[in-house]
């Protein structure tokens, strides 16, 4: 399975994520600020960034444009998870977020977020 660095300021939050993701069979590592996240991201290269909007440091939004720039996986998927801005909403774009999950979510949803960003593209004919 896959490699997910998960980002949240709120420990519970981080507790959720890791039990959810690790009992799907993925390996979870846990940031508590997007400084930290944006640290591990270059140690560990993650398939997948799972973070936070609302976070001290460096918030989703930044980390998600910081993932952009890093020059050895700027494509790594990122989710921005947050229970404050619509799905719609034209930062996540502007930075390239590959999707956003809305707070409060299940855990069948954020199963269904992870697997549609780790699954590889369909090819065009």
């Amino acid at each position: 399975m896959a490699l997910i660095l998960a980002a949240d300021d709120e420990p519970a939050a981080r507790e959720v994520l890791a039990r959810v993701l690790g009992r799907a069979g993925h390996q979870v590592v846990t940031a508590p600020d997007g400084e930290t996240a944006l640290r591990d991201f270059r140690e560990h290269r993650p398939d997948l960034v799972l973070t936070d909007v609302d976070m001290p440091l460096i918030n989703g939004f930044l980390l998600c444009d910081e993932i952009r720039r890093d020059p050895a996986r700027p494509d790594t998927p990122v989710v921005l998870v947050t229970g404050v801005i619509n799905p719609q909403d034209h930062r996540a774009r502007e930075v390239g977020a590959s999707a956003v999950l809305v707070k409060p979510f299940t855990p069948e949803d954020l199963l269904a977020a992870v697997e549609q960003q780790l699954a590889p593209p369909v090819p065009t004919v």
